[in-house]
């Protein structure tokens, strides 16, 4: 027997839903990616800019060019917090000279106050924004056709009042100072900024941030104990939650491990894990074992996942 079913053609409205739900998926990719690209060695070329300037940027300059971007994000944040949906000021296409620019101003790098960082994971988190799709599609926008982006203004990094001008203006500028302390924070301190890279796959999953609990603490401590015992690795930063708590196991060559215990209905919620390994079912207790969505594929995670294998489930008993 056929059944024929008739479909709907999509709707204009359905079309700009699907839109604004990519768009936050892409903005959660792009808060990843900045948080690991800080990590890196930063570029040293200029930026393409009307007045080309052909050779490095000096570091008034360099201050000049992002202070500028952060300037018109932060304008284009202003607009859409106006209109409803959630925003803050980002480095944007320059987050490149952003530990560069935070020495140079004698930034003191600084853990985020949030449960949710770097900043560019905290724009765009509104559970009303597919609900209010035709007003989001319409605020980004071209400020011309009624949205809230602006064209950014040319750039002279060769004009001198004007460099010097902005650094006296960022170095006073809190707001500025504040998202270059902790942007540089997450960059000195890769084993939190592992921790806070779950948070935002966590709130992609469910946008409330979850209840802060030791319930699972003496399972995570045990768990991390059975890989520190066999191995050249360390314990590292831990946190605990209602269904599961998570911890980073730091390896002698920097090589980094998320260990999360918990409920094990919920703990793969969220997680990313890149090592292709299941996890480990203790029955009342689950455990996974990953190296985040954009940590080295060379981690070798094997002798871990065997001992938690062998030995994590009489461990946690």
């Amino acid at each position: 027997m056929i059944i024929s079913v008739d479909v709907d053609a999509p709707t204009s409205s359905d079309r700009k839903v699907s839109w604004v739900v990519g768009g936050i998926f892409a903005a959660i990719v792009f808060s990843l990616v900045a948080m690991w690209s800080l990590q890196q060695t930063p570029d040293p070329q200029p930026s393409p800019l009307p007045n080309r300037v052909l050779a490095p940027l000096s570091e008034d300059q360099q201050t000049y060019v992002l202070y500028a971007s952060w300037l018109q994000s932060e304008a284009f944040a202003e607009c859409m917090n106006q209109r409803g949906f959630p925003r803050e000021a980002v480095a944007g296409t320059e987050r490149s000279k952003v530990r560069t620019v935070a020495a140079h101003l004698g930034v003191t790098p600084t853990q985020p106050e949030t449960w949710l960082a770097p900043a560019e994971a905290r724009s765009g988190r509104s559970k009303a924004a597919p609900g209010r799709a035709d007003d989001l599609y319409v605020a980004l926008k071209d400020a011309d056709d009624g949205g809230c982006q602006v064209p950014r203004e040319p750039s002279d990094p060769n004009n001198a009042a004007k460099v010097a001008a902005a650094i006296r203006q960022a170095a006073n500028d809190q707001a500025f100072t504040a998202y270059l302390a902790e942007a540089v924070w997450l960059a000195d301190e890769p084993a939190y900024a592992l921790l806070y890279q779950t948070h935002v796959l966590m709130a992609a999953a469910d946008g409330d941030s979850p209840v802060p609990s030791d319930r699972w603490a003496n399972d995570l401590a045990a768990a991390i104990d059975v890989i520190t015992s066999s191995g050249p690795w360390t314990a590292g930063p831990t946190e605990g939650y209602e269904d599961f708590a998570q911890g980073v196991a730091i390896a002698d060559d920097g090589s980094l491990l998320v260990v999360r215990v918990g409920d094990p209905t919920v703990i793969e919620s969220g997680f990313v894990s890149n090592i292709g390994r299941p996890a480990i079912d203790c029955g009342t207790v689950g455990v996974v074992l990953g190296t985040g969505a954009l940590q080295p594929q060379a981690t070798d995670a094997s002798g871990p996942y065997a001992e938690l294998t062998a030995n994590g489930c009489a461990a946690l008993r």
